[in-house]
């Protein structure tokens, strides 16, 4: 049976609560805007949301607020910033009563959206600790599209070697997935079209979000979507 299309917007490092007087709440605002105004099915979130896990209470229940108003689904992969902590922004926040997944939290490393023919999986970040992001990922249902999200670093030369959190090339290589989201970059990278893999870079400074349409038949199509 043919997969119904999907439409996803896919942002990451919103970090909010860097700012103690300007948390970015209206970023966070204006993407969920923009998936309501690109009538998306799923908002991907791939990490670093938070900034830390120390923000106050009160900007974690706004944000639980504002995800659980949006008319898409909100997909959260915990970075590096706010990994899976004991007493931690997830810990905190009553995102599975708002409706939203926090992979690692609210569900385990897979997400099956049946409801929109959409599976989701990512290796959140527990601690800060270094990790592999996209090793190792597991088979899931064919029947629905497959989204792998990461939070980490492409490695693209030697000298990437040292850095932490480490995606290389025989990682995305294997990758089965119908789009990998990947977050950890601020800004907009093209890592692959075929199979394609995508940093969307933080709203704050690429100015955009990525919009993904998925169609059955056709090939993934992936523009920018600009924030004003």
């Amino acid at each position: 049976m043919a997969r119904r299309p999907v439409t996803l917007v896919h942002t990451s490092d919103l970090h909010l609560g860097a700012n103690v007087t300007n948390p970015n709440l209206s970023v966070l605002a204006r993407v969920i805007s923009l998936a309501r105004e690109s009538q998306a099915d799923a908002i991907l979130l791939a990490g670093d949301i938070f900034d830390n896990n120390r923000i106050p209470q009160l900007l974690i229940d706004d944000a639980v607020t504002m995800l659980a108003e949006s008319s898409a689904r909100p997909v959260i992969l915990p970075g590096n910033h706010d990994c899976l902590l004991e007493g931690g922004v997830y810990e905190r926040g009553d995102f599975a009563g708002a409706g939203v997944t926090v992979l690692g939290a609210t569900n385990g490393e897979v997400a099956a959206l049946h409801d929109l023919g959409l599976t989701v999986w990512g290796r959140p970040h527990r601690d800060h600790k270094d990790l592999l992001p996209l090793k190792d990922v597991p088979d899931f249902d064919p029947a629905n599209w497959r989204v792998n999200m990461a939070h980490g670093h492409w490695v693209k030369t030697p000298a990437d070697e040292r850095r932490a959190y480490r995606i290389f090339e025989e990682d995305l290589d294997s990758q089965s997935a119908d789009y990998v989201a990947l977050g950890h970059w601020d800004v907009f990278t093209e890592v692959r079209t075929s199979r394609p893999a995508y940093y969307s870079g933080s709203p704050l400074y690429a100015r955009s979000v990525n919009l993904v349409h998925l169609v059955e038949g056709g090939e993934p199509r992936v523009a920018r979507l600009p924030i004003d």
